[in-house]
């Protein structure tokens, strides 16, 4: 994760790593990203086993939301697709999302090349 992170050090501002445990059967990571335009990321992304949980919220500088990806329907039993992509009052189904996605993501979006 500290890696990935490195890869965007020219948008990221500052981190604060919450959790960052790893284990033989996966990890647990917990991250608030400080972005250069005052934009955060608060990341949750935890792998057990055979099971991934995770929620990338991105927020403006007033901590509204800009974007939330998270897949918190497949642990609560629904049918609904599990992988979403929230934006404000708009909610869509969303391929599978890894952190390295959601940094190039906004990557684009400060640097204006999306």
């Amino acid at each position: 994760m500290i890696e990935i992170i490195q890869k965007f050090k020219k948008i990221v501002a500052s981190v604060n790593i919450v959790k960052y445990d790893i284990e033989p059967i996966g990890y647990r990571f917990h991250a608030e990203i400080y972005f250069i335009n005052g934009f955060k990321l608060i990341v949750r992304d935890y792998q057990f086993e055979d099971k991934r949980k995770y929620s990338f919220n991105w927020l403006d500088r007033n901590d509204k939301m800009i974007i939330r990806w998270g897949n918190v329907v497949q642990w609560n039993g629904s049918e609904d697709t599990a992988f979403k992509k929230h934006m404000k009052e708009k909610v869509e189904p969303y391929f599978k999302v890894f952190f390295e996605d959601i940094l190039s993501e906004i990557e684009k979006y400060i640097t204006g090349k999306s």
